[in-house]
């Protein structure tokens, strides 16, 4: 029976070749944009999920203001002492802390790698797949060093990488100068949805070396990424609690009514790894709602090809009504016709998943460069077979089922009468099924248009400084020459300024409590402000205008000057700020200018109170350098000829200033461009509804069209009848899309501090696109019926 069944709906299949060739095609590009969505979430669903112990291992964070909602994702390395004597059920904690860019030198070449420094428990808690030299020994020595397969593979190509010998400088700012490292294992590559980034793992004690031999007992010095690895019976918010009381009383604030205080109201959190990215550390959503987001716009874009086969399937049932009957007289029973149209949609759905499979496995990479991932797809994957079969269940149950019952159900002598085998309710039902796809179809272009608005409007928002031609590079050893440096560049024509700074304008990330001015209340214990060292010149070069005060003078003097911006001023509640004083970590230092606000970290992030100094202890790593329009290409080179002279062992890396604010909106953009395309595809599957549905009413109305038509209809008459319908289905969903969308994205609207407005122009375009669209569909369709010859459909009468 079931070879039976197969070849007849082979058959069937191939005798409407134009249908079936519809139906495998939308169905596949719903089942391709499935599988990549499938694979997305199943990326971010997993982050961290490859070390076996995720489950058990937390990382420390850090919140210093428990009525905010502002963590630090670090701690002082110190308390990890603490953990290991004074805390029960734990079983390992391992410290880790990011490595700058570290030039490896071997007889094969010189190169620049980032990697990190840990713990030997690192091995005991992440549980990698590694080759040691000494057993479960990461480190036998301070000098030993574990590389990355990939890194072993460009440092030693195929000679055994582990016992050689590497020279690497530490740190380049303190020119610790090139010291030998012994390659005491090799691991394999770090996991791209995971915590750990780099190519290399170095002891964490020589950090003490580093950093200075306080480095360690310094509780105020939040630097370290602490993992906690808990026993199976702990409570992660035990721990914290212990946590919490063990740093509070390192400072004496333990009494959490004491006024006033850093501490007073800290608090530590233990947050699972597995959770970092998904969820904030209290628990509440965070990347989690984009996995909802893409999960919803999967199953939606699945149904509307769903929804497709269905009115794809029964616009045909007039033409087959007879078949069916005959079926019946010669005996077919109501379970034979049920399972020939199921047998139908598996051969409609395996066709088209073949073709999905592969069409997906031949855009990943551009699927990856899109989504800004790496992402594998493997065809020995097991959640590629999971999608398969939730694919496969969802289609036959969402496709197969209604059709074949709709079919098999049908009386003998309405199916000889060539009646409609769908009237009454079922009319309903494939008419709410349309209003269903496109409500879904004008949300998503809603959507698209805000989204895109908004990013536009963080990219010409004025930020407070002027970002364009501007790039941004490391100085290493033109830090020393740091004045001839700069004198030679701004030499050149193809260049407007050169400044420097301690940090990437688009990311000042250092802050500090230790300030204190006249008139601070004890309400301002908490108050934290960023710290950026700058160059003289700064705000000349960045186009940021002083609101107040004259500023640096060009002498010595300068260095006991400060600039605040217009935020540090409002909420340290300073009159007259000019030439009165501050005390920043305990130094005396004047206000010579206040600093006109300007956006330094994202657009979802209100502007902080900022102090700019000279120097001060800060190096400035960072150089600015801004370029005449249309000549950066022309300013680069010419960074670049110095620095072979400055810098040959370093390889020049820069960025432009406008890409670095783009990078704060990352997920925003790449959600973006992900939306913008399954938009499209939402509305073609859309569009293949509609013509389902009119190939359908006008199947249904072809004699009623050809009498009309004898009668002295017009083509726009008969037009009219067949369309005016579905315009009204047009109508129904506006009036759901529009009021639900308003409310979705307003609510996605409040993440942005500064952000567009929904203007009622998004609704009419929004309602023009769909119009337009539904009309060409429709009329194209339509034309054909309401043209035809009323003979050829009047003839058998």
């Amino acid at each position: 029976m079931i070879i039976q069944n197969f070849k007849f709906g082979i058959r069937s299949l191939m005798k409407d070749k134009k249908s079936t060739i519809l139906l495998i095609f939308g169905l596949t590009i719903s089942l391709v944009a499935v599988i990549l969505i499938a694979l997305w979430i199943t990326d971010e669903v997993t982050y961290n999920r490859s070390f076996k112990k995720s489950d058990r291992t937390y990382q420390l964070v850090a919140r210093f203001d428990k009525d905010l909602d502002k963590f630090t994702y670090s701690s002082p390395a110190v308390i990890a002492n603490h953990i290991k004597t004074d805390i029960t059920g734990i079983e390992e904690i391992c410290r880790i802390q990011k490595s700058a860019f570290t030039s490896f030198r071997t007889t094969l070449g010189q190169f620049n790698e980032e990697g990190i420094f840990a713990d030997n428990s690192f091995i005991e808690i992440f549980t990698p797949n590694i080759d040691l030299q000494n057993d479960q020994n990461l480190f036998p020595s301070d000098h030993s060093i574990i590389i990355t397969e990939t890194l072993a593979k460009k440092l030693f190509k195929n000679i055994d990488p582990i016992g050689q010998s590497i020279q690497l400088e530490l740190d380049w700012i303190l020119k610790t100068g090139d010291e030998a490292f012994n390659v005491s294992g090799v691991i394999k590559d770090f996991p791209e949805n995971s915590s750990l980034k780099g190519s290399f793992i170095l002891p964490y004690n020589l950090l003490r070396r580093i950093k200075g031999k306080d480095f360690e007992s310094e509780w105020g010095n939040f630097q370290t990424t602490t993992f906690i690895l808990l026993n199976s019976n702990t409570e992660a918010k035990d721990i914290s609690k212990q946590l919490t009381t063990i740093q509070k009383s390192k400072f004496g604030t333990d009494d959490e009514n004491a006024q006033g205080g850093l501490y007073n109201k800290f608090e530590y959190r233990l947050q699972n790894i597995q959770n970092l990215t998904l969820y904030s550390p209290t628990g509440e959503g965070k990347r989690i709602l984009l996995v909802y987001t893409f999960l919803i716009l999967g199953l939606a874009i699945l149904s509307i090809a769903c929804v497709n086969y269905v009115n794809l399937v029964t616009a045909k049932a007039t033409k087959r009504s007879k078949e069916i009957g005959l079926k019946k007289i010669i005996g077919a029973s109501k379970k034979h016709l049920f399972f020939q149209y199921i047998f139908e949609a598996i051969i409609v759905f395996a066709i088209s998943m073949f073709s999905a499979i592969l069409i997906a496995y031949l855009l990943m990479p551009f699927f990856n460069q899109l989504a800004e991932k790496q992402l594998h797809f493997s065809f020995r994957s097991i959640e590629l077979y999971f999608v398969i079969l939730i694919t496969f269940i969802t289609s036959i149950l969402l496709a197969g089922i209604y059709p074949a019952t709709l079919f098999s159900s049908q009386k003998l002598s309405g199916l000889l009468k060539s009646s409609d085998p769908s009237k009454s309710g079922k009319s309903i039902i494939r008419k709410t099924l349309i209003v269903v796809q496109i409500t879904s179809t004008v949300m998503l272009i809603i959507g698209s248009i805000v989204f895109e608005k908004q990013i536009q409007f963080m990219r010409k928002k004025d930020l407070g400084y002027d970002k364009e031609n501007v790039f941004l590079f490391e100085q290493k050893n033109f830090l020393p020459h740091y004045e001839a440096v700069r004198n030679d560049l701004e030499k050149e024509s193809g260049i407007l300024g050169v400044t420097a700074a301690s940090s990437d304008l688009t990311n000042f990330g250092s802050e500090t409590a230790d300030i204190s001015w006249k008139g601070k209340t004890a309400n301002q214990t908490n108050f934290f402000i960023t710290q950026v060292g700058i160059d003289r010149n700064f705000t000349k070069v960045m186009g940021i205008p002083l609101v107040d005060g004259k500023g640096f003078t060009g002498t010595a003097s300068d260095s006991n000057y400060v600039y605040l911006n217009e935020s540090a001023i409002q909420q340290m509640g300073i009159k007259d700020p000019i030439g009165k004083s501050i005390e920043l970590y305990g130094k005396n230092m004047i206000i010579a200018a206040v600093m006109k606000d300007f956006n330094f970290t994202d657009l979802k992030t209100a502007i902080k109170p900022c102090v700019f100094f000279l120097g001060n202890g800060f190096a400035l790593g960072g150089m600015y350098v801004k370029a005449s329009p249309n000549e950066t290409q022309k300013a680069v080179a010419a960074v670049q000829r110095l620095w072979a002279k400055y810098n040959p062992d370093y390889t020049f890396q820069y960025n432009f200033l406008d890409e670095s604010f783009d990078k704060l909106y990352k997920t925003d953009l790449v959600s973006g461009k992900l939306i913008s395309i399954l938009t499209i595809i939402a509305i073609i599957l859309s569009c293949m509804g509609l013509a389902g549905m009119i190939v359908f009413t006008t199947e249904l109305k072809v004699k009623e069209i050809g009498i009309r038509k004898t009668l002295g209809a017009t083509v726009n008459n008969i037009l009219l009848i067949i369309v005016k319908d579905y315009f009204l289905l047009i109508g129904i969903s506006f009036l759901i899309a529009f009021p639900i969308s308003w409310l979705i994205l307003s609510k996605w609207l409040e993440n942005y501090i500064y952000r567009t407005s929904i203007n009622y122009w998004v609704f009419l375009v929004t309602a023009a696109i769909t119009m337009i669209l539904a009309f060409i569909t429709i009329a194209k369709i339509s034309m054909k019926a309401a043209k035809a010859n009323p003979i050829n459909s009047l003839r058998n009468e």
